[in-house]
């Protein structure tokens, strides 16, 4: 998948793999062209129900030359904009460890300490108790905290 332009996925059927592919693709920002065979109507009423594709549109088709043109028309299609959130320097990164220690957490903790990123640590097998007054008195400018 890394390796293509677009990639084109039938729905025609309710399968968690084409999803999951779809998703991936999605992921690495190439265009998804679902397409949908309307005579086999199986799945058809649950994929309306529940619009998993809506937002990338369906080439429905009943023929394989109906298909190749609309396939032809769409083949261009731009892949979906992905809002990519402003990293916040001001804020630091919260990790919650895991209560059993493993090689992963081990190298995941590494790694964040060569980053040079700010970052705080919460283990959940210690009770933190924490007061409104000590919140407000970590924040500037915190009037009150809910």
């Amino acid at each position: 998948m890394r390796s293509t332009n677009s990639i084109i996925a039938d729905v025609t059927t309710l399968n968690f793999n084409v999803l999951f592919e779809i998703g991936y693709g999605i992921g690495l920002g190439l265009p998804i062209i679902p397409i949908r065979d309307t005579s086999y109507a199986q799945d058809q009423r649950i994929f309306d129900e529940l619009g998993l594709l809506d937002n990338l549109g369906y080439v429905d088709f009943e023929n394989s030359n109906e298909l190749a043109e609309k396939i032809l028309k769409r083949i261009d299609a731009k892949p979906l904009s992905l809002q990519t959130p402003v990293l916040n320097q001001e804020q630091p990164l919260f990790l919650v460890r895991s209560h059993i220690y493993t090689d992963g957490m081990v190298k995941l903790m590494s790694a964040l300490k060569k980053s040079g990123l700010w970052f705080r640590t919460f283990d959940g097998s210690v009770d933190i108790l924490v007061t409104v007054r000590d919140l407000s008195s970590r924040r500037k400018g915190v009037e009150s905290v809910l």
